[in-house]
């Protein structure tokens, strides 16, 4: 029996056959990491469809925790169109890490006028560890000591402001009257213009410490989160970043009291302040802010149109020490912090 051979695929077929049957990540990316092009290995490894990568960050991908490393390595190398290996923990589509070792090669186009950024990234395959809990106890050292350094860089500044401003114009004050002293000290006569002058001296100093001292405070720890409450403590910050940056900020309560511990209420309005602050320096010019409560925790969520939805260290750190959970929907444009309302 004669056997039939089956026709010989042509050579460009053969090149198309390799990157899609690739175990290992296969992506271009255009300068700012935007993606051009990924293989059917995203949706293997990390249930994301080619389709729905194109047009997306791959910043975006990688875990909040190690998106500084991987985009330094990437924006670091982008002028010197040199290889580069970055290893960091990629976002499955359910929101779960993976670890991954990366090759990035720039490939020149357009006669060199323009570059591309080829990306190859493969699993690491971590063993199970027999001490879980050593590796837990690590995990929260390190966030502790990322907090521990927040703190003591918070009470530099705070130091620093009051030396700098309260300081100058407690010195400011003491001058003018130690100089009046001495003027009426040495029995020259003043004016009543000359008093007046004087007396609003005084009082633009004094007017000028009182505003210090009560940012100083605010700074600390708003009053109206010890008067009022959680929800009204985020809508009087919200109101103040629209009034400095110019952005809609608006924000919705399910209910007006949560009864939450002190010290959770202060950690929690200080996650939304440090949250608030990147989404802004992200560029968001529409941001809505809610607070959902239930018995035992409180969710906030942050919807703006901004694509990018990188979180700082410090932030994901404080989160994870009071036993919250953060979800970044890059899709809705949400990130979602749920938190318990007390500890133990």
């Amino acid at each position: 029996m004669e056997m039939k051979q089956s026709p010989p695929l042509a050579e460009e077929n053969l090149l198309e056959l390799i990157p899609e049957h690739c175990p290992d990540l296969l992506a271009l990316l255009d300068v700012n990491g935007l993606f051009l092009y990924g293989n059917a290995a995203h949706f293997l490894r990390l249930g994301r469809s080619p389709e729905s990568l194109l047009g997306t960050m791959v910043f975006e991908l990688i875990h909040p925790d190690d998106v500084a490393d991987f985009e330094k390595a990437v924006t670091g190398r982008a002028a010197r169109r040199t290889v580069f290996r970055v290893s960091g923990r990629w976002l499955k589509e359910d929101g779960t890490p993976a670890r991954f070792d990366s090759i990035g090669k720039w490939i020149p186009a357009d006669k060199g006028r323009s570059y591309y950024l080829l990306l190859s990234s493969r699993e690491v395959l971590v063993q199970k560890s027999s001490a879980p809990v050593a590796e837990d106890a690590a995990v929260l050292r390190t966030d502790a000591a990322k907090l521990l350094a927040r703190a003591e860089s918070e009470r530099t500044g705070v130091a620093r402001a009051i030396h700098d401003d309260l300081g100058q114009k407690l010195t400011a004050l003491s001058l003018e009257l130690s100089l009046w002293k001495t003027e009426l000290g040495q029995g020259r006569s003043k004016s009543v213009n000359a008093i007046r002058e004087k007396l609003a001296t005084f009082g633009d100093l004094l007017n000028g410490m009182i505003g210090a001292t009560r940012q100083i405070t605010s700074t600390l720890r708003p009053r109206v989160l010890e008067e009022f409450g959680l929800a009204a403590a985020l809508e009087w910050h919200l109101e103040k970043v629209q009034k400095q940056s110019g952005a809609s900020c608006t924000f919705t309560a399910e209910r007006e009291k949560i009864e939450v511990d002190a010290f959770v209420a202060a950690q929690i309005f200080r996650i939304a302040e440090e949250i608030i602050t990147a989404r802004i320096e992200a560029g968001a010019k529409n941001l809505h802010v809610r607070l959902l409560a239930q018995d035992d925790a409180v969710a906030l969520t942050f919807e703006d149109a901004v694509k990018q939805r990188r979180l700082a260290t410090d932030t994901v750190a404080r989160v994870r020490l009071l036993g919250g959970e953060i979800e970044i929907n890059a899709a809705e444009g949400m990130i979602v912090v749920a938190l318990p309302i007390r500890l133990g």
